[in-house]
């Protein structure tokens, strides 16, 4: 029992790394991206990105719900980012609110997917991140992170 415990453990804490990790990069990556955009910063990997992003942003952009400029849409990945990381942060030490940062941050995921009208392979992205989300919920032995604690036990 105590080896399937460690276990356990060994796979919640390598998957909350793993999304801590992540987060960070896509943090980083969006403020560096948007630091370009911006004029903030001059580097060959934010010039290539931007260069790489801006040729099939404004089609992207006309099919939209809800249009965005390029600077709002590295924003609200910048956010997601954020969002992932503290989130990530807060579930290292089981807290329920890192539970629910990082259901926020695939909800925002998703509500990239739907506004742009696209369906593209980041959806397997986001399909493989909320597979480990939900092994990472499992192996938490946390009961219902996102239940009150009020309504545990009462069906």
């Amino acid at each position: 029992m105590a080896r399937k415990r460690l276990l356990t453990n060994i796979g919640y804490y390598l998957i909350v790394t793993a999304f801590l990790i992540y987060g960070g990069f896509r943090l980083l990556g969006g403020v560096h991206v948007i630091g370009q955009l911006m004029g903030w910063s001059n580097t060959d990997i934010g010039r290539s990105i931007v260069d790489a992003l801006a040729p099939g942003f404004p089609a992207m952009s006309s099919r939209a719900l809800i249009p965005l400029s390029m600077f709002t849409y590295l924003s609200w990945s910048a956010l997601m980012g954020v969002i992932l990381t503290l989130g990530s942060f807060l579930a290292i030490f089981k807290l329920r609110a890192g539970y629910w940062l990082m259901a926020a941050y695939f909800m925002l995921f998703g509500v990239m997917f739907i506004n742009y009208l696209v369906f593209n392979v980041k959806v397997g992205h986001l399909a493989a991140g909320l597979v480990l989300f939900l092994i990472m919920l499992r192996l938490s032995n946390v009961p219902s992170p996102f239940r009150s604690a009020q309504t545990e036990g009462t069906a």
